[in-house]
């Protein structure tokens, strides 16, 4: 399973900067693909919780080698393009929840 996390500037956001991830998972000849906004908590070894419910596309190969290439190319294009790997053991948590009080 790939995980990918990139975080940089977007100056359309207010706060000019944006984070989002994407994970890619395969299972014989399925595909899964997982993407959206998330937010990161602390620095290294800090936590990562998907900001809304992430995107989830799913695709079926003919055969396993074809689903492992498509895997290698998606990766190669996302850290080509500023994504940068997770470690294995960093996990995307489910929405955080907010406290109705004080919002954090």
């Amino acid at each position: 399973m790939a995980k990918l996390l990139w975080i940089g500037e977007n100056y359309n956001n207010k706060g000019g900067l944006s984070a989002k991830a994407y994970l890619i998972r395969r299972s014989g000849r399925r595909v899964v693909i997982r993407y959206g906004s998330v937010e990161s908590v602390g620095g290294r070894g800090g936590r990562v919780h998907w900001l809304t419910t992430p995107h989830v596309h799913r695709r079926r190969f003919p055969t396993e080698r074809a689903a492992a290439e498509f895997v290698q190319r998606q990766t190669q294009l996302k850290n080509k393009g500023g994504y940068d790997r997770l470690p294995g053991r960093v996990r995307v948590h489910a929405k955080r929840r907010r406290c109705a009080v004080c919002g954090s």
